[in-house]
């Protein structure tokens, strides 16, 4: 009934992925892919499983390159196009297996920015996305200095790599407090990535100014997920991309309190529930 530890081979590293199927696959209703947000892993998001059983869909949540289970330096990426393409061969997995289902692709966060991305630059047939607080850019400026040693270090040494939860715990920064509440609780995860390089930062700003900039050309139906107030990415950015999106069947859910994952909401249920319901609309 499900592929819990199906494991292919992608490119340079091993992309591990975990995939349920009901038990009857002449009533799958569609596939579901899902991709975590930075420092998360698929086992974050198993809980969308039994759902999706429910539904009759059939759910797949990958590892993302340098992330979890999957091969990769952690926390970091040559280009950012090597996540879509560990994506599309993924896509082209599940359509081998299910050519005649319609495919739904779900991120959140840096896994939103992915499936926003991917769409943008694949002419691949998707029935719908569903994208929760894509991670366009943090909700401040970088000074010119910072940017300039940024790029310096991308270029010279992209590989770099900081601890990301040790700054969290001893430099006095409020945005990294918010990305890392509780450090410890990060450590005591294996498959939880705290380390990230310049050169991943450099391909996340620089993908989410263009996935800003290419708005228009994102015309899939969507269902689009954020919190009035995120600490982490920047909400004026989640606004514009969604007002510019030219798509006919577009739907928001805000949520008036201040945070950044709708998954740990205390109504996520409920929020799962719209989203069954909103995929369900789409595939009579």
């Amino acid at each position: 009934m499900n592929m819990a530890h199906a494991m292919e081979c992608v490119q340079e590293g091993d992309l591990f992925y975990r995939c349920w199927i009901p038990q009857d696959v002449q009533q799958v209703r569609a596939v579901l892919v899902f991709l975590h947000g930075a420092g998360e892993h698929s086992g974050h998001y198993a809980y969308l499983a039994p759902v999706c059983l429910q539904h009759q869909m059939v759910y797949v949540t990958p590892d993302l390159r340098g992330f979890g289970q999957s091969g990769g330096q952690r926390g970091h990426i040559q280009r950012f196009e090597q996540y879509l393409h560990d994506l599309h061969f993924l896509i082209q997995r599940m359509h081998q297996r299910f050519p005649d289902q319609p495919l739904f692709l779900a991120g959140h966060s840096l896994g939103a920015l992915i499936v926003i991305r991917y769409v943008q630059q694949y002419d691949v047939p998707i029935r719908g996305c569903i994208v929760s607080a894509p991670a366009f850019g943090v909700p401040f400026r970088f000074s010119a200095l910072l940017i300039k040693l940024l790029e310096v270090t991308a270029l010279f040494s992209p590989a770099f790599s900081i601890n990301a939860a040790w700054l969290a715990k001893y430099v006095k920064l409020s945005w990294l407090r918010h990305v890392f509440p509780d450090p410890e609780r990060l450590r005591r995860d294996p498959l939880t990535t705290c380390h990230y390089t310049a050169g991943w930062l450099k391909e996340l700003l620089h993908n989410g100014a263009a996935a800003l900039t290419n708005a228009l050309h994102f015309s899939v139906p969507t269902l689009y997920i954020y919190f009035e107030q995120d600490p982490i990415v920047n909400v004026t950015f989640i606004r514009q991309f969604y007002e510019a999106m030219r798509s006919d069947h577009k739907t928001c859910i805000v949520l008036p309190e201040c945070g950044h994952s709708c998954w740990y909401h205390p109504k996520k249920g409920h929020i799962i529930q719209q989203m069954m319901q909103w995929i369900v609309a789409l595939t009579p």
